[in-house]
């Protein structure tokens, strides 16, 4: 009889324990989170119509591409328009060289490519192109949406961590 007690206990126990625990994991693993590193703040990747965004960190473009490619360059005036001579002038005030292009290539070096939302910086590939978006941050994009659109292919590497 104590046998039957102690078991059917375990079980209520096991059922409470497990009506707490499938919601709770549940909210865990679907709500947008943000961790505190020690140098920036990393958030939940999110999809929009270009593709995902793996690191929301929104800044302007000529900021970034200083940033990523010449950091040591002393500010130059962000270009006037979002055309490929706008965006080459700017390169050659940070002392980039630069060729005229089409597409995302292979990947070897980092391109600015025109597309209909405005200019994305190409970083690489991780299965399909990693773009830099002014207003996202780091998006794992289509490769459709960068084929046959004019790009500047640039003459330098991302700067180490």
């Amino acid at each position: 009889m104590l046998h039957k007690l102690i078991l059917g206990a375990l079980w209520a126990l096991s059922l409470s324990y497990a009506a707490w625990i499938i919601p709770h994991a549940y909210g865990e693993l679907t709500e947008d989170y943000t961790i505190q590193g020690l140098r920036r703040i990393y958030r939940s990747p999110y999809t929009i119509s270009e593709g995902i965004v793996f690191d929301p960190k929104p800044q302007p473009l000529h900021e970034a591409l200083r940033a990523r490619l010449r950091p040591s360059a002393p500010p130059a005036p962000p270009p006037a328009a979002d055309t490929p001579e706008a965006w080459a002038a700017y390169l050659r005030a940070l002392h980039i060289d630069h060729r005229l292009d089409q597409g995302p290539g292979v990947g070897r070096q980092p391109r600015l490519i025109f597309t209909e939302a405005g200019p994305r910086l190409l970083i690489g590939f991780f299965d399909s192109p990693v773009v830099f978006s002014p207003e996202h941050g780091a998006v794992l994009t289509f490769p459709t949406l960068l084929e046959g659109r004019p790009a500047l292919v640039l003459d330098a590497q991302e700067a180490p961590w």
